[in-house]
């Protein structure tokens, strides 16, 4: 029989019934499908969703006695292709667009009319403090009783454009209080849906990076140290973020499990996944926070080579580490900080290069990004390519600290105390 592979199970069943006049007695939603090999479907999933081929073999089963998720023989190819193709998005209906919209329009007012004149010292203070009211208000509503959560973000993000754009700040303060604005906007969000582990990596990690922050200004390291440090350690970061992660989520248990000979099911591996990245995507942000505001404290040193070679290395490896993120919100926020620190960089007008190179390489990444979508690469040509950027990581890692000696003037001190010898 042929089956659509676009419609869900609980309405595929009652067709199944009519066309094959099957005798089981039961009624179409007690019954469930389940291929050979595999688990039983919920009745919400489509063939498509279960990556059902053409030509497998469907059992039609009591929902009672459904087939559990099978067990798990390889950890890698498993968590491969439950992370295959997932996205980070955020949907909600019509009206809650509407309340958003309505929402904004009435509280930017509001906030323009309580707050002190744009000029005074004392408006980023209040603006501030404006834009962090809704946040609180978030924290302290369940999401699972009342959905406010876009809303409110959304205020908050209006009110603190308009804080920034009539305050004016210094760009590298502005550029802090931004991320120090996401940052408690995720942790925000992490409470009010109730997802206290998330919460708590979005905290501890916050906290640690401010800290590390804090803790370079008041050693007047100077921006060029303080930007050298800290782009270092974002470029380890990008390798080790992944680790970290999975132990927090538990995977690695797993993976210790499988070398013991014990079996875990796909369900257990399925959620610590989804566990695993929910923590990594807000790692790697921070990580990017990292390497940008170094990228731009290093921008007056534009014209150290050491420097110049040091932040192209670790943008090209925060580029190719991104390979490895299954979450669009992980990619986008790698490649997007990749190309934000590239394009400042080239752009500095210690950085001499022909004028026309800038607007070739934005336009060759605007036609690779569009048809990319349109590619079908072989399967033998894109594992060499996986291996071939597996191999220009491993030498882009290995030279951050050699590059670093360089940026810090050691190999011209030590040149200069040989020959003056």
């Amino acid at each position: 029989m042929l089956l659509p592979a676009g419609v869900s199970v609980g309405e595929l069943i009652p067709q199944i019934l009519r066309h094959t006049r099957a005798g089981n007695k039961a009624a179409p939603q007690e019954l469930t499908l389940t291929p050979v090999g595999g688990g039983s479907l919920a009745l919400h999933e489509t063939l498509a969703d279960a990556k059902i081929t053409d030509g497998a073999l469907i059992r039609l089963d009591r929902r009672d006695e459904v087939v559990r998720s099978p067990v798990v023989y390889d950890l890698a190819d498993t968590s491969a292709e439950l992370t295959a193709g997932q996205s980070a998005t955020v949907s909600f209906s019509k009206s809650r667009l509407l309340s958003t919209a309505l929402l904004v329009l009435l509280a930017v007012p509001l906030a323009l009319s309580l707050l002190p004149d744009p000029g005074s010292a004392t408006f980023l203070t209040w603006g501030l403090t404006a834009t962090v009211l809704p946040l609180i208000a978030m924290t302290a509503i369940d999401h699972r009783w009342w959905r406010t959560d876009i809303e409110l973000t959304t205020v908050s993000a209006a009110l603190l454009t308009l804080t920034v754009f009539f305050a004016e700040p210094e760009p590298f303060l502005g550029w802090m209080i931004v991320n120090a604005w996401i940052a408690a906007t995720l942790l925000a969000l992490g409470i009010n849906h109730r997802a206290w582990q998330t919460a708590l990596i979005t905290g501890i990690a916050s906290l640690m990076t401010v800290g590390v922050w804090y803790l370079g200004f008041i050693l007047n390291l100077g921006d060029m140290h303080l930007g050298l440090w800290m782009l270092t350690i974002s470029g380890i970061l990008v390798g080790i973020i992944p680790r970290i992660a999975l132990i927090l989520s538990g995977l690695t248990r797993v993976d210790d499990d499988l070398a013991d000979g014990k079996r875990p099911y796909r369900s257990d591996v399925a959620s610590r996944v989804r566990r695993a990245h929910a923590g990594m995507a807000i790692l790697i942000w921070l990580m990017c926070f990292t390497m940008l505001t170094a990228v731009f404290l290093l921008g007056p040193s534009g014209n150290d080579p050491w420097v110049t070679a040091l932040v192209l290395i670790t943008i090209a490896l925060v580029s190719l580490r991104s390979r490895h993120m299954p979450l669009v919100a992980e990619r986008t926020c790698m490649l997007g900080s990749a190309i934000v620190g590239g394009v400042f960089w080239v752009s500095l007008s210690s950085v001499s290069i022909p004028a026309w190179i800038m607007p070739l390489t934005l336009a060759l990444l605007i036609v690779v990004i569009l048809t990319q979508p349109l590619w079908r690469m072989p399967e033998h040509v894109a594992a060499g390519l996986r291996l071939t950027a597996r191999r220009f990581e491993t030498l882009l890692t290995l030279s951050i600290f050699p590059v670093l000696v360089g940026a810090f003037g050691l190999y011209a001190r030590l040149i200069e105390s040989f020959t003056g010898q």
